[in-house]
């Protein structure tokens, strides 16, 4: 019998090559001859030789020398090699079944390779169809009222087709994620083959509405319990998401996130009461007709994390005071609460003040965000006093109208700040034009532990950030990324004296001065230092822009003085 060598030792030898893949050139090439050599070997070299394929591309990423073009080629091409790699494996043609152990299958991704420009027409798109694979490739068919056609591949028969074969090989897995075009008949297919999913991510839902999706998932997939829907057109969508989700077995749903409005109504917030106990994370969205059904979620009081989107032109408070009232009732009884985001709502303020004085819920993450349905800062002290009792905060973002705040409504705004002393993350929108250098370093001195700072003014270019902040910002030990849109006088000596002074704890550091006053502006060398100063020190990048053109007049001339 010819000697051999045990497991350990070959595991231990591949391990080192791939260790010592720096001082031996060769050792990519001979853990490819290794896992091409027998299947025994192959079990041991695989790993490891993926391992520095994503090391050396992760590397090739950031150390950025190539021409950004010929990068992007390379980045579509290794994401093509990989798609091919795991179609192959569901077909046989592989040393072992890849797609045997995956546990996430993201169709979308193959859909956004596929439409990407640098694959179509390509070298990239020879290969990944050539062999096995040209069976799958399908373009569009010229239509005989169009003279000048483009051809173009048929990305929805592509990943049907793929999908069809993949389906009965990925046994494993719990998360998928459909493109929109995916049919009833192709997912009823699919189904049957995957009994652990637990993920299920449409970018367009209406495939939902069909009954006999709907009855392939209760019987197929008992296991589902997190639905993500990016969008969900079509007629009676309220009816048909209240049917499928009223049709699952009570208590399972954990999670339920929409990305936009997807018309929730009645009849969908009630099939979520079914699942009161068991749903954790929410996200949903409510137009001006539907805001009003928000009352009857106030069962769901498990909620570790909660998102709503509201219709800015509804003024809770003023208009619908009854959902005003329930809402307050609601939150005030999710006891388990870490994370709330609240969008485009005026009352929220309004709403949270109470929820907040009655130390019903220990927030972890706070968000008021808006585009237009922004709370008036002025008129709204006693929220600020008793957003100060959320002492667990860790990140907050606070997006208001900040116009007409006196300096005391400014004070106990910097009150509130400095009692969140476990801030790691702070991002104010909307900040008055008194909220100047000393209101922003009395409250940096308050949040020793911040690493994410960005702030942002009422108005552009208000109020001013100076040198005297800069120094401030030195005195963060863990800070790793700055924004300033506030209009900045920062100077060439503070920016480099700033980051003389940062420390091993600003690692990776980002600066981004994104409204520099053009009587301030640094040449283009002074940026180069300071960036080249900033990578030295830390690793870290620095982004300038200024606030306008400065070869652009500020004001156009008046025609009428002409």
């Amino acid at each position: 019998m010819p000697p051999f060598l045990p497991d350990d030792i070959i595991y231990l030898i591949c391990e080192e090559l791939y260790l010592l893949q720096d001082v031996l050139h060769d050792s990519f090439s001979t853990l490819f001859n290794l896992a091409t050599s027998s299947r025994s070997l192959a079990q041991w070299a695989i790993p490891p030789l993926y391992r520095m394929h994503s090391d050396n591309s992760q590397a090739d990423e950031e150390a950025g020398g190539l021409n950004p073009i010929v990068q992007q080629e390379l980045i579509t091409q290794r994401w093509a090699i990989t798609w091919r790699s795991i179609i192959l494996s569901a077909m046989g043609k592989t040393l072992y079944p890849y797609c045997n152990y995956l546990r996430a299958l993201d169709l979308r991704d193959l859909n956004e390779l596929l439409e990407d420009p640098k694959f179509f027409g390509t070298d990239i798109d020879r290969v990944f169809f050539g062999g096995e694979l040209s069976q799958f490739r399908f373009e569009n068919k010229p239509q005989a009222r169009i003279t000048r056609f483009r051809k173009r591949l048929n990305v929805a028969s592509i990943i049907i087709s793929i999908g069809d074969v993949l389906a009965p090989q990925t046994h494993l897995v719990e998360d998928l994620q459909n493109p929109s075009f995916v049919s009833p008949d192709a997912l009823m297919r699919w189904l049957p083959h995957l009994p652990r999913l637990q993920r299920l991510k449409f970018w367009d839902a209406q495939v939902l509405a069909n009954a006999e999706v709907q009855n392939a998932l209760y019987t197929n997939c008992p296991g589902l319990k997190i639905l993500e829907i990016f969008m969900w057109i079509g007629n009676q969508v309220d009816q048909s998401f209240g049917t499928f989700l009223a049709g699952l077995r009570s208590n399972t749903l954990q999670e339920l996130n929409t990305w936009r409005d997807c018309g929730v109504a009645i009849e969908t917030c009630t099939a979520l009461a079914n699942h009161a106990l068991s749903l954790t994370d929410l996200r949903l969205g409510f137009s001006v007709d539907t805001v009003h059904v928000l009352s009857n979620l106030a069962p769901c009081t498990s909620l570790v994390n909660l998102e709503l989107e509201l219709p800015y032109t509804v003024d809770l408070k003023a208009t619908q005071n009854d959902v005003f009232n329930s809402m307050i009732h609601w939150l005030q009884s999710c006891h388990n609460l870490k994370t709330l985001k609240l969008s485009e709502c005026s009352s929220s303020a309004a709403i949270l003040e109470p929820v907040f004085m009655s130390d019903a819920c220990n927030l972890r993450e706070l968000s008021i965000s808006a585009k237009h349905g922004f709370y008036v800062m002025k008129d709204n002290p006693k929220f600020h006093q008793a957003l100060g009792r959320q002492t667990a905060l860790q990140k907050l973002s606070l997006e208001g109208d900040g116009e007409n705040m006196t300096s005391q409504d400014i004070d106990l705004f910097c009150d509130t700040l400095g009692q969140l002393r476990g801030l790691c993350e702070l991002n104010l929108r909307g900040l008055p034009d008194d909220f100047d250098d000393q209101s922003v370093i009395r409250v940096l001195s308050a949040l020793p532990e911040l690493e994410i700072l960005s702030i942002c003014g009422y108005q552009p270019g208000s109020p001013i950030s100076t040198d005297q902040v800069l120094e401030a910002l030195a005195s963060l030990p863990r800070l790793r990324n700055a924004t300033f849109l506030t209009l900045s006088t920062f100077t060439f000596e503070g920016l480099l004296a700033f980051v003389e002074k940062l420390g091993p704890g600003n690692q990776n550091l980002e600066l981004s001065v994104s409204s520099a006053h053009t009587s301030y502006r640094l040449s283009d060398e002074e940026q180069l230092v300071i960036q080249k100063a900033l990578f030295e020190e830390v690793q870290g990048r620095f982004e300038y822009t200024l606030i306008r053109d400065p070869d652009v007049p500020e004001f156009e001339p008046d025609d009428s003085d002409d």
